[in-house]
């Protein structure tokens, strides 16, 4: 497998980003943990991010092409949503 990524930031205001990403799998195989997978999936996401000091917080809709990745998970219908990430750094 190989993965290929382009992530992009603009500041709005002090302290606040836009952020956007764009990402593409190629899987080489037929098959993973005995289920056929997509040869390419796609990846995005477009959100916000607040910096204060050592914190952040970002809020970002994340959405990806396919649900036959090449990691199987127990979801059933779309994988695409809202995620809220919070960062301390120290």
């Amino acid at each position: 497998m190989i993965y290929g990524e382009v992530n992009a930031s603009q500041e709005l205001f002090d302290r606040v980003r836009l952020i956007a990403h764009g990402g593409v799998l190629r899987n080489s195989s037929d098959d993973s943990y005995g289920r056929p997978v997509d040869r390419y999936v796609f990846d995005a996401s477009v959100g916000v991010v607040f910096d204060f000091d050592q914190f952040s917080a970002q809020l970002s809709w994340v959405g990806i092409s396919s649900l036959n990745t090449p990691y199987p998970t127990v979801a059933s219908g779309s994988k695409n949503g809202a995620v809220l990430k919070l960062s301390w750094s120290f």
